[in-house]
């Protein structure tokens, strides 16, 4: 698939497919090896999506970014999977987006066991100001 979006073109044959591009493909194959237990590939996967997606994607951005810190929590970083995760909060609050809400309020719901935290309570500081 990726090499078939990297021809020239392929946009004009495929006119209803311009959605998918290299950075969302990037970001659903992130996803999926988080999923998958594979956090070092979905690490990579959501670093390249997020790199390559344009900074008008704010739903899209807010999903990765959410997924992106769900794999910093797994490595036990904390402080770093709570800030990635307020920046997805501050693009859902710049474009609502169902889906990034509900990845965000699961991420919400694995750190409540870190609640009394400073990062979680800086977290929740940044979801009230979406509410």
């Amino acid at each position: 698939m990726r090499e078939a979006l990297a021809k020239p073109g392929v946009g004009q044959d495929l006119p209803w497919f311009d959605y998918y591009d290299e950075a969302r493909l990037a970001g659903f194959a992130g996803y999926t090896s988080l999923r998958a237990g594979q956090f070092g590939d979905a690490r990579t996967a959501l670093t390249e999506a997020l790199g390559r997606l344009p900074l008008t994607a704010v739903k899209q951005r807010a999903v990765f970014l959410t997924d992106l810190a769900a794999v910093h929590l797994r490595d036990g970083d904390l402080g770093e999977a709570c800030w990635v995760a307020g920046d997805a909060a501050e693009q859902l609050r710049r474009a609502g987006y169902a889906t990034g809400f509900g990845r965000l309020r699961e991420f919400r719901a694995t750190v409540e066991p870190w609640k009394a935290s400073r990062p979680v309570r800086t977290l929740d500081d940044r979801l009230a100001a979406i509410a």
